[in-house]
């Protein structure tokens, strides 16, 4: 009887002790996981810590206050008014947009945070960036992540954003970079006025006077297709935006419709993602739409009404008279007729 006991308890034991073991391992694995890598959609992301990222620039540090010297606040440039104005406007008629889940104002470390992290689930666009650094230097890996190290500084220090802009950065080598990202649909800094329900996607590189290389295509087509896919986002729904315009009465914007993958330029006081990677944009677009049938035929993307799920496609006249059926969401199509960048794009 006493055996039997014994037994029964250290049966107890061994399941207790392997019970014990599975969760440090799924502890183990979710903490390398977090400083390696992680996967969206199988897609690999390279985490904040691999790429270098400072968390100490975010964290919220009291300055001592110098009570000797009298403060005056600053007046409002007439720039400065305008921009408000665009602002309090915005928000009045769009309510919902800026309407948040919740608001994290401490780090997992539970720090201050400089800048309050806002988060929002519905994300209904993406705005595609360059960084504007030449990658003229730009040899190695290593080399890419001085250079990101460098965006991050400046946008978490010197724009006062407490974080790097972006959600995505995708280097020369084609390493797609985790950035605002480490609090789950946290609302970053890239569009003003459109960063509520959007995703921004950075390519490194000066786009005026260089190519995108095509690792960094290839990795921004996987990456939309990803997000559009987590996020249900149809690369041609019919979606506003809001752009600043000082040149226009109050209240200063213009509320566009557009497709839902735009370049800033489309959206903001500026031309960035630039020439060499805005001409790419609509082919890019269609390469999304036509991947999103492949993975999942429910999302929003409408389905083709008369024609069969794609195949692999291997002839060009078969590939325009299907692209020219394949009628997705609301906005306009945009047929590519050059059959060297259709068949690099499409048929890779």
């Amino acid at each position: 009887m006493f055996r039997f006991i014994k037994n029964k308890n250290s049966q107890s034991l061994t399941l207790k002790t392997i019970l014990g073991l599975c969760l440090s391992l799924i502890i183990f694995w979710s903490i390398y996981t977090y400083s390696s890598s992680y996967l969206l959609d199988n897609l690999a992301i390279t985490s904040r810590k691999l790429r270098w990222a400072n968390e100490s620039w975010r964290i919220y540090v009291p300055k001592p206050v110098d009570k000797t010297v009298e403060y005056k606040p600053s007046e409002k440039t007439e720039a400065q008014r305008k921009v408000q104005v665009a602002e309090a406007y915005v928000v009045k008629k769009f309510p919902q947009e800026y309407k948040v889940e919740k608001v994290v104002k401490k780090d997992l470390n539970w720090s201050w945070l400089k800048w309050p992290i806002s988060t929002k689930s519905a994300k209904k666009k993406i705005v595609i960036h360059h960084t504007a650094e030449s990658n003229e230097k730009i040899k190695t890996t290593g080399d890419e992540l001085i250079v990101l190290q460098g965006i991050y500084k400046y946008h978490t220090l010197s724009n006062g954003w407490g974080d790097i802009g972006y959600n995505y950065i995708i280097g020369p080598s084609g390493i797609i970079y985790d950035g605002r990202t480490w609090w789950p649909d946290a609302i970053w800094a890239h569009a003003s006025r459109n960063n509520s329900e959007s995703i921004g996607i950075s390519l490194m590189g000066n786009f005026v006077i260089e190519e995108p290389t095509p690792e960094q295509i290839a990795s921004l087509e996987k990456l939309l297709v990803a997000v559009s896919h987590k996020y249900k986002i149809d690369p041609y729904a019919d979606v506003t935006f809001h752009k600043f315009n000082a040149k226009l009465a109050s209240p200063y914007v213009q509320d566009l419709h557009l497709d839902s993958i735009v370049g800033h330029t489309d959206v903001g006081s500026t031309a960035c993602p630039w020439k060499n990677l805005y001409a790419l944009l609509p082919s890019i677009k269609e390469y999304v739409a036509v991947q999103l049938w492949y993975i999942k035929p429910t999302l929003p993307v409408v389905k083709p009404s008369t024609i069969s799920p794609l195949p692999s496609v291997t002839d060009w006249n078969n590939l325009i008279h299907r692209r020219n059926e394949y009628k997705v969401g609301s906005g306009p199509r945009i047929i590519n007729t050059n059959k060297s960048k259709i068949d690099d794009i499409f048929l890779r």
